[in-house]
């Protein structure tokens, strides 16, 4: 999930808590121009019970999914 305003990231709280209402526990990346490595790790990682990464920019995060999924189709 993106969050470039501010507002968004009661949006992100809100949308984590809808995954683990129903039953969604995958790996989540976290960022854009509102968020911070603080905000993800601690207020993001307490609402959901999956696992939640923080994302730098879309280059970075396009690198961590292409390894997370070289390493699960091992």
């Amino acid at each position: 999930m993106s969050g470039l305003l501010v507002k968004s990231t009661a949006f992100m709280k809100n949308n984590l808590q809808s995954f683990n209402e129903a039953g969604i526990n995958v790996p989540v990346v976290l960022g854009g121009a509102a968020l911070t490595p603080r905000f993800v790790n601690n207020d993001c990682n307490d609402v959901y019970e999956g696992k939640v990464i923080y994302g730098k920019d879309a280059f970075t995060d396009l690198r961590f999914m292409d390894a997370l999924v070289a390493a699960k189709s091992k």
